[in-house]
């Protein structure tokens, strides 16, 4: 059984952590940002071995947002919306699973 000393100093865990070391195209499919670039790392972490990965995407401030705190779990204010967005969205995947190809071919092109 590893430990997760061994996670972090193992070599599996070191190369996860060079994300240098992937394609210019592929960290740019994720976005050179930093929600994109730490959705990557997750994903490496993920294939090295790692069991859980919590990615916090807060992404700043828009202009001219007084800044109040940095909150990443837990954010309840306004969140239904997207909930039942994303309960719709599940609903018709569910109803008419086609759209899973669809969608995606007429946002990008496919």
């Amino acid at each position: 059984m590893s430990c997760p000393f061994d996670l972090l100093t193992g070599d599996r865990a070191r190369k996860a952590f060079d994300i240098s070391q992937e394609k210019n195209e592929t960290r740019e499919k994720y976005g050179r940002n930093s929600t994109g670039q730490s959705l990557l790392l997750a994903r490496r972490l993920i294939e090295a071995g790692t069991r859980l990965v919590n990615v916090a995407a807060w992404t700043g401030l828009a202009r001219a947002e007084k800044f109040v705190s940095v909150e990443t779990w837990d954010i309840y204010r306004g969140v239904m919306p997207f909930v039942a967005i994303q309960l719709l969205a599940l609903a018709a995947l569910a109803v008419l699973p086609e759209l899973a190809t669809w969608l995606p071919s007429v946002v990008y092109g496919r």
